[in-house]
């Protein structure tokens, strides 16, 4: 059983009005990684073509399959896949991490494909496990049709929802690594080498660049996704049917960054709470520093609920872990940590009265 307890930290201030951004644009925009929170925004519920920053949401699903490091074989369906390629053939044996490295930076649709049927079978069926990971991130606006963003009637999303994609991609353990690699190589079960670039430039030339995804076909036009980090904050931009999209993300973020501010939410070593331990308050200390993005005079809510064990019964050694602390900003949790014993306590044994009897007849002695 867990004992919950709530602190809620509200904070009320006058919204602040954005100021334009300079886009090419036809629909963007720029969010905060942890919280979700949208910075700017143009037309961002539109729903558009998206093109390869669909290649995410494969991407993402295949990390989440618990199937990462199989061995796919690659079918004639994959080979045969039309537009941007890893040249992959039928029959080739790829690891499935190594398929993800193939589309997320030379952005092969025969990498897609090969994901897309080694988890599900075929395209359909992956499809809609692409438009139920959608659903459950927020992304209602959104409908994948096949794995590598050629252009389907039913195909589409906005950039608000691919703003709520890319930040689970980005929070991936498996998916950030390969997103930040300018370039790498993988080998098929043969050892046979591709050399893969990343297709994102912005990765040399905008500081603080994590990734994530480009696209384009004649019906989309240019599309793009990027992520990039300063002093703790991650902010997402998204810019779909943009002529000019790498000009379009530096305005953004440089946007972004100048409206963004980190505060600390809870301290390390700072007391949360307490806990009865035999009739006595034992103080709970969070083991790490959990800080918040926020956008400079907006409007915001902010919570920390904590759960710690119920009861808990000596000994407890300092540091011993006994609850968790989670951070929650505008109903979206932005951060976790540890709840610690900030001292030991030992247990008492019940004196049987042998040891008070021998003090006592030391006295009447």
């Amino acid at each position: 059983m867990l004992k919950i307890m709530l602190l809620t930290i509200a904070i009320l201030v006058l919204p602040t009005t954005c100021r334009a951004v300079e886009l090419s644009a036809k629909s963007a925009c720029l969010m905060v990684a942890s919280s979700g929170e949208v910075i700017y925004e143009k037309e961002s519920g539109m729903r558009l073509p998206m093109a390869s920053t669909t290649k995410m949401m494969t991407a993402l699903v295949a990390a989440e399959s618990g199937r990462w490091d199989e061995v796919a074989t690659v079918s004639a369906n994959a080979e045969g896949q039309e537009g941007s390629s890893i040249y992959l053939e039928e029959n080739d044996k790829v690891k499935l991490s190594d398929l993800v490295c193939g589309m997320l930076l030379n952005s092969g649709n025969d990498a897609a494909v090969a994901v897309a049927e080694h988890i599900s079978g075929d395209i359909k069926s992956f499809s809609q496990l692409m438009c139920e990971r959608a659903k459950s991130i927020g992304a209602m606006n959104t409908s994948f049709e096949n794995p590598s963003g050629l252009d389907s009637e039913n195909h589409y999303s906005t950039a608000y929802d691919l703003a709520l994609i890319g930040s689970e991609v980005v929070k991936n353990p498996h998916l950030r690594p390969i997103i930040q690699s300018k370039e790498m190589q993988i080998a098929d079960s043969e050892g046979n080498i591709t050399y893969l670039r990343n297709h994102n430039k912005l990765l040399w030339s905008y500081e603080g660049m994590i990734g994530v995804k480009t696209g384009f076909t004649k019906k989309s036009g240019r599309c793009l996704v990027t992520a990039a980090e300063r002093e703790g904050i991650t902010l997402v931009a998204v810019t779909l049917c943009a002529p000019n999209d790498w000009q379009d993300h530096k305005n953004l973020l440089d946007y972004g960054f100048g409206m963004c501010e980190n505060s600390v939410v809870i301290e390390e070593g700072g007391e949360l709470g307490t806990v009865n331990v035999g009739g006595n308050d034992l103080k709970l200390i969070a083991k790490t520093a959990i800080a918040a993005t926020g956008i400079k005079n907006r409007r915001e809510k902010r919570e920390v609920k904590v759960s710690c064990v119920k009861n808990p019964t000596a000994p407890i050694n300092e540091g011993e872990k006994l609850g968790e602390a989670y951070v929650y900003q505008n109903g979206r949790i932005i951060g976790q940590t540890d709840l610690l014993a900030s001292e030991s306590v030992y247990e008492i044994q019940e004196d049987t009265g042998g040891f008070l009897e021998f003090i006592k007849s030391i006295f009447k002695g």
